[in-house]
């Protein structure tokens, strides 16, 4: 059975105790009928290390079913003498746990958490294999309709992490952070073996993005057994450029024994204002998209020039956001950065710093680290110090 309020589109259906544990739960059926939320009321007794694997079983099923999961189980005061209970309480969204209760406690205790329904209807609508689902079953749960009264949200107190992709764990921060940068390293990989191709062409600023775009190739190279001489890494000068973002840019290719290239974009770009009629004095978004357009058009001929690709360095958070050049530097023919947030950006650069051997390089990566994000389109202020800065909350 399922309990519908159509006024908030909530759906709720109950399985009661082992039916989670079953090969095929019955909140798997109600799910793909429709709930949205699932309860269980729960007799489950204590032994050593089962409330671990009930706490993993209800945060596997309410992501397998996009669902939250609400489950209550026995208190402490309904124990026997065979058997302990502990009034494991918790409440999980789509694989997250959002609550719990403290186990084993002599009064009563209640946990609340809000549960996003908006966003799981929405990852149901598409999740291919969640909709498929209900071809293959043959159970129509009835349906009961209610209002629920008294819905009013007063508050809001469900913690919204900043950076949802990183873990508050040190340890697990390592592990995460390996495996993404491992995965970066088989995307690219697999470009290169598919092309047949040896050679790679980065533009490298000096900044976060095009640090961990550089450092994600020299490791692909290695991977492959490609001399770290055939990525060409580009650093572009331009009207924006400080000494400092310049430096740790050239320093950072030799450090790594990449090819580096020096190619000044400023008589260029000057040469472009003059042919549109445009005044090198307006500092506005022509000034800028210039500038990448043009840094965008030399790795793309040098690329085809020595027969390479360009690698993209543009992070998720440019891309969601807009925060880049249309026909400049969001295009490339792979792009490493392209499903990672500019937060986790940080991280990873950071984590290798800490991991690498190379003392040299590690400095420079500290420093990258320690300078202000910038796009460096506009000119530097008095003291030369980058004027143009990208705010990280």
């Amino acid at each position: 059975m399922i309990i519908e309020d159509k006024n908030l589109d909530l759906r709720v259906g109950v399985e009661i105790c082992e039916d989670v544990w079953a090969p095929i739960p019955p909140s798997s059926f109600l799910c793909i009928n429709g709930a949205n939320i699932i309860l269980n009321l729960s007799a489950s007794n204590e032994v050593v290390a089962k409330s671990d694997y009930r706490r993993e079983l209800i945060k596997g099923q309410s992501a397998r079913c996009i669902c939250g999961y609400i489950y209550a189980s026995a208190s402490v005061h309904e124990s026997t003498t065979d058997l302990v209970f502990s009034g494991d309480l918790l409440i999980c969204e789509n694989g997250s746990l959002l609550n719990s209760s403290q186990r084993f406690k002599r009064e009563s205790q209640i946990i609340y958490s809000y549960i996003d329904i908006d966003r799981l209807n929405s990852e149901r609508q598409i999740n291919k294999t969640f909709i498929d689902s209900l071809k293959i079953s043959n159970i129509k749960p009835q349906t009961v309709y209610i209002n629920f009264n008294k819905i009013n949200i007063e508050g809001f107190d469900r913690y919204i992490s900043k950076t949802p992709f990183i873990p508050s764990n040190k340890q697990e921060i390592d592990i995460r952070c390996n495996e993404i940068f491992n995965i970066q390293v088989a995307g690219l990989s697999k470009r290169f073996e598919h092309t047949g191709l040896k050679k790679a062409v980065i533009g490298i600023s000096g900044g976060l993005d095009s640090t961990l775009a550089l450092l994600v190739t020299y490791k692909t190279f290695k991977e492959l057994n490609i001399p770290s001489q055939n990525i060409i890494a580009i650093t572009m000068p331009g009207f924006g450029t400080t000494d400092r973002t310049y430096t740790n840019a050239v320093n950072l290719i030799k450090s790594l024994g990449c090819t580096l290239m020096e190619i000044n974009i400023k008589d260029a770009c000057l040469q472009h204002f003059k042919d549109i009629g445009h005044d090198k004095d307006i500092h506005d978004l022509t000034y800028e998209n210039t500038q990448a357009r043009e840094r965008t058009q030399i790795l793309m001929d040098i690329a085809n020039k020595i027969g390479g690709i360009v690698v993209g360095t543009g992070d998720l958070s440019e891309l969601a956001l807009g925060w880049c050049t249309y026909n400049g530097d969001h295009m490339s023919m792979y792009a490493v950065n392209a499903s990672i947030p500019k937060t986790l950006i940080k991280f990873l650069v950071n984590w290798y710093a800490e991991k690498t051997e190379d003392k040299k390089t590690q400095d420079i990566l500290k420093d990258i680290l320690d300078t202000p994000i910038s796009p460096e389109l506009l000119p530097p202020d008095k003291e030369g110090n980058i004027k143009q800065k990208q705010k990280m909350q």
